[in-house]
């Protein structure tokens, strides 16, 4: 059974999995205990542990991790060693987070040869852009809808700090004609958001024709319904089973 950890800015996700790479269980949790964490590996016999961290993790886990686990840079160096054609790719990933790197990765086996666009909407917004043969051609991070909220926030004298987290649809839908300041807030965050991606899209079809576009992370439900995107789930534990 292979043990799959994402530790992200906000939410740590785990899965495990089988030989025949059939996601068996899966954990997420923002603030994770040792106890669940026992919890969820035991009776498990694990013979392989991969992760990949844009975050610290809890005390415990990081011992775990340090005892049983390698994390993606390591993995791939590993396999790019005895393999020409990731070798030649390893210097275009080296620089990448481990969570742009994984998700670049299993984009580039989902577009089968063509180029992809994967947009991961969380804690922060990522763009990554894979050319058909695997290299990395581009990418963008900025803010996600929560780090919109808190700084609106917290860099002015007056606004309120607006929850983006449990908006649903009928919301979203009632703030094209914003009437109260909280209102505003929300229509500008998602407003704001949806036209950065609508942007990034815009340009990478123009570029690639023949492109595939992925979206991924927590938030990405408020933006599945956008012309040409495909909905991912997990793609940083996919990427990290992948290899």
């Amino acid at each position: 059974m292979k043990l799959l950890i994402d530790q992200g800015n906000t939410r740590i996700k785990m899965a495990l999995v089988d030989h025949d790479d059939n996601f068996i269980n899966s954990l997420v949790s923002e603030r994770l205990k040792e106890y669940k964490f026992n919890d969820f590996i035991r009776n498990i016999n694990i013979d392989k542990v991969v992760y990949a961290a844009v975050a610290q993790m809890p005390p415990f886990l990081e011992e775990f991790c340090e005892k049983r686990a390698i994390n993606i840079k390591s993995l791939i160096k590993k396999a790019s060693d005895n393999n020409n054609r990731l070798n030649s790719l390893y210097g275009f990933y080296v620089n990448l987070g481990a969570d742009l790197l994984s998700t670049a990765l299993y984009a580039h086996a989902l577009g089968k040869g063509s180029p992809t666009l994967t947009i991961s909407v969380g804690s922060c917004i990522t763009c990554v852009v894979v050319k058909g043969d695997g290299k990395y051609m581009d990418g963008a991070i900025s803010p996600g809808l929560q780090m919109r909220a808190l700084a609106l926030n917290q860099y002015t004298h007056s606004l309120p700090l607006v929850d983006v987290k449990n908006v649903d649809n009928k919301k979203l839908n009632s703030i094209r004609y914003a009437k109260n300041t909280k209102d505003v807030i929300l229509k500008g965050i998602f407003s704001g958001v949806e036209g950065e991606l609508l942007n990034y899209i815009g340009d990478f079809n123009h570029l690639y024709h023949s492109g595939k576009v992925f979206l991924t992370g927590g938030d990405a439900c408020y933006f599945k319904d956008l012309a040409g995107v495909e909905l991912v789930e997990n793609m940083v534990l996919k990427g990290l089973n992948l290899l």
